[in-house]
């Protein structure tokens, strides 16, 4: 999946990143499934294969075949060797976002399906970076 909303922080005396996903995602099948996940970065060069991978399920296609990337195993999770950094992440937390909570209502404009995204915070246990 790719994503762009999120952030990192620090959270709970430890580094965090923040994801959101919708739970018609087929992505959140593996992350709930699981303690850790990984986050992978990609250089400008795979724009076009973000953009593919943000467009196809993998419940309808092998997107990552198709997409010519190469899965690795990262302390028992799974990034990309392509990617130029993968955060390893551990869950801590998981909340379905609350639309009683929104105190901009025009915030709802971004639900009209009303499939509120799950939000995930994770420790960072390691990143690794790609050496050129």
């Amino acid at each position: 999946m790719t994503a762009s909303w999120g952030g990192f922080g620090f959270l709970w005396n430890r580094n965090v990143a923040t994801v959101y996903i919708r739970p018609q995602r087929y992505t959140k099948t593996f992350v709930d499934g699981t303690d850790t996940f990984t986050l992978s970065f990609f250089n400008g060069d795979f724009r076009k294969v973000m953009t593919y991978l943000g467009q196809t399920s993998g419940r309808d296609a092998d997107k990552i075949v198709k997409a010519g990337l190469t899965p690795h195993n990262f302390e028992d999770t799974v990034g990309f060797e392509e990617a130029e950094m993968v955060f390893v992440m551990r869950k801590l937390y998981q909340a379905t976002i609350d639309p009683e909570k929104f105190i901009d209502s025009s915030i709802s404009e971004h639900y009209p399906e009303k499939d509120y995204h799950d939000m995930y915070i994770a420790e960072i246990v390691k990143v690794y970076v790609k050496e050129n």
